[in-house]
C-alpha cells in the first residue's frame, strides 16, 4: 500500500521489519519463514526504483529462494515478477523472461488472475523490447486477449490493466497519432481515480505516460509541466526508473527542465542515470519475420527465447510442458530455417533479424 500511495521510504521500512522479524525467527527456531518472501520482494522493488540494482537483485533472489520451497501461488507471483524486472533492468531480458515463463507454468490452472497478471508482466516486458518484433507482436495478443471495458467507469482494481494499455498506445504513438489521443484520454480519466483512492505512487506512474504522450502529440509545453509537477513528487523519495525506464523519448523531456526550475539537479541527475539513449526504435504496428524464407512457428520462437538463456534442453523442455526430444526436434528446425549449426549461432542470428532482445 505504501508503494501504491509512493511512499517508498515507508515501504522499505515495512520490508525491512518483516526481514528483522524472520532473522529474528531463525535465530530462534532454526527454520526460515517463507512468508518473509513479501518482504524481500517489496524491499526488491523500492531498490530497483532507486536504481539500486545490485541490491535490488540480491533481495529478490532471497525471495524466489524462500517461495519456491513453498510453492505459494502469491509469494511466487511476487517473488518471480520482482527478479524478473531486476534482471531486465539490468539488461538481461533473455533471464528475465524466462523466468516469467517458468512463473506461468508453476500458477498455471491454480489461479487464473495470477495467470492473467503474469501475462501482463510479460507484456509489459516486451513492450520495454521493442527491438524484438516477435515480441512486440505478443504484446498485441495479450491486449486482444485482454481489451478495455467498454466506456464507463474505471474501476481501482483493474489500473494494472489501463497503465499496460497505455504503455502499447504509447509505443504506438510514434507511427499511429491517434493511439497518442487515445492513451491520453484513458489518463485523464485514470488520474482522478487513482489520486481519489490516494494511490499518488500509482498516479504518478500515469502522470509519466501523460507526459511522454503529450511529447508524442508534439504538445511540448503541455508535456514539460506534467514532467515538472512529477519530478516534483518523485524527487523526496528517490525515484529514478519511474522516468529511465523509458530511454529516449524521457531523455528528450528531461533536457527540457529549466536550470531555475527546483527540481533541475535532480533532472540532472535522471539524465546522467539514462547516459546517452540511442534513438528510439519504431517497430511496425504489427511485426513480421519478414526476412526470413521460411518463417518461425509460434512454439519454435517460445524455444529460440529460452536457447538465449543458461536453460539446458530438458530445463526447457520444462517450462514448454515438453517432452526433450520435442525441443531437440524444434531446434533442429530453427537451426535449419536461421540457416545455422550451433546455438551460439542460433542465438546470435536471431539477435540480428530481431528475433530476441540484443543484450
Amino acid at each position: 500500500i505504501h508503494i501504491w500511495m509512493g511512499r517508498l521510504d515507508e515501504a522499505e521500512a515495512s520490508a525491512r521489519r518483516l526481514i528483522a522479524l524472520h532473522d529474528e525467527h531463525l535465530r530462534r527456531c532454526g527454520r526460515r519463514l517463507p512468508i518473509a518472501a513479501f518482504g524481500y520482494a517489496r524491499l526488491s522493488e523500492v531498490l530497483l526504483q532507486r536504481n539500486q540494482l545490485p541490491q535490488a537483485l540480491a533481495a529478490a533472489q532471497e525471495s524466489r529462494a524462500l517461495a519456491e520451497p513453498w510453492q505459494q501461488m502469491d509469494a511466487l507471483f511476487e517473488s518471480y515478477t520482482h527478479l524478473a524486472r531486476a534482471f531486465h533492468a539490468g539488461g538481461d531480458a533473455a533471464s528475465a523472461l524466462a523466468l516469467l515463463h517458468r512463473l506461468e507454468y508453476l500458477i498455471r490452472d491454480r489461479s487464473l488472475w495470477l495467470t492473467s497478471m503474469t501475462q501482463m508482466e510479460q507484456a509489459r516486458l516486451y513492450l520495454a523490447s521493442p527491438q524484438d518484433p516477435s515480441g512486440i507482436e505478443r504484446a498485441y495478443s495479450w491486449a486482444a486477449a485482454h481489451p478495455l471495458p467498454a466506456e464507463g467507469k474505471l474501476v481501482f482494481r483493474d489500473h494494472a490493466l489501463y497503465l499496460t494499455h497505455t504503455l502499447l498506445m504509447l509505443h504506438e504513438a510514434a507511427t499511429d497519432r491517434q493511439s497518442a489521443y487515445n492513451g491520453r484520454g484513458l489518463i485523464d480519466r485514470l488520474l482522478p481515480l487513482l489520486e481519489a483512492s490516494g494511490a499518488f505512487g500509482l498516479a504518478l506512474q500515469a502522470s509519466v505516460l501523460g507526459a511522454l504522450l503529450d511529447a508524442a502529440l508534439g504538445e511540448v509545453d503541455s508535456a514539460l509541466g506534467r514532467l515538472l509537477m512529477c519530478l516534483r513528487q518523485a524527487e523526496p523519495q528517490g525515484y529514478v526508473r519511474l522516468f529511465v525506464d523509458h530511454g529516449a523519448p524521457m531523455y528528450s523531456l528531461l533536457t527540457r527542465v529549466p536550470a531555475t526550475e527546483p527540481t533541475y539537479a535532480y533532472a540532472r541527475e535522471l539524465l546522467g542515470a539514462l547516459a546517452s539513449p540511442s534513438p528510439p526504435t519504431v517497430s511496425p504496428a504489427r511485426p513480421a519475420q519478414a526476412s526470413l524464407v521460411e518463417p518461425l512457428s509460434d512454439r519454435e520462437l517460445d524455444v529460440l527465447r529460452l536457447l538465449a538463456t543458461a536453460l539446458t534442453a530438458a530445463e526447457i523442455a520444462d517450462e514448454l510442458c515438453v517432452a526433450t526430444s520435442t525441443v531437440r526436434s524444434h531446434t533442429k528446425a530453427i537451426y535449419g530455417k536461421l540457416g545455422v549449426h550451433t546455438r551460439l549461432e542460433a542465438i546470435d542470428a536471431a539477435r540480428g533479424l530481431g528475433l530476441i532482445p540484443s543484450l
